[in-house]
């Protein structure tokens, strides 16, 4: 691992916080939408999907430049985006003798914000029961939930 920045420690700690606030909001929303209905609960709970799918949006982004990369360079060791090795370095100083470590926290992080994103299509969906919309969000929740664990085990 090469010099880390501050500004890769700072990025870390921005996107872990994003997850964080992520999942806060889907369980005060969660537990709002327990009660009567409430008009403005609806473009909150929007909002909390919307952040999933910028996050997801840019995980495939990364992967495209990295597509890109090794199209263009098919020698070359694997690349990543000035942004995603920042974040991996930041991620990196939790245990600088594991040179991985960095990398599937990103990916664990980065789980948990789309997995947030699919919970909040959940928290949307709870009155409509039985819909195909319903149907979808569960599904895309245990999918994802999966995923996540994939990378909970690797991360550990």
């Amino acid at each position: 691992m090469g010099h880390v920045s501050t500004l890769d420690t700072v990025l870390a700690v921005l996107l872990t916080l994003w997850a964080v606030g992520m999942w806060v909001a889907v369980f005060g929303l969660g537990f709002l939408n327990r009660g009567p209905a409430r008009s403005w609960l609806y473009p909150a709970i929007t909002t909390v999907i919307l952040f999933g799918v910028v996050g997801q949006i840019a995980h495939l982004w990364e992967h495209i430049a990295q597509v890109i990369f090794w199209v263009k360079h098919p020698s070359a060791p694997s690349g990543m985006s000035p942004w995603g090795m920042a974040l991996s370095m930041g991620y990196g100083q939790m245990n600088k003798a594991m040179p991985t470590l960095g990398m599937e926290t990103l990916h664990l992080v980065g789980n948990f914000i789309f997995l947030a994103g699919l919970a909040a299509a959940m928290v949307l969906t709870r009155r409509f029961r039985g819909t195909t919309a319903r149907k979808w969000a569960t599904m895309g929740v245990w999918m994802q939930g999966i995923h996540g664990l994939e990378h909970l085990s690797l991360t550990l």
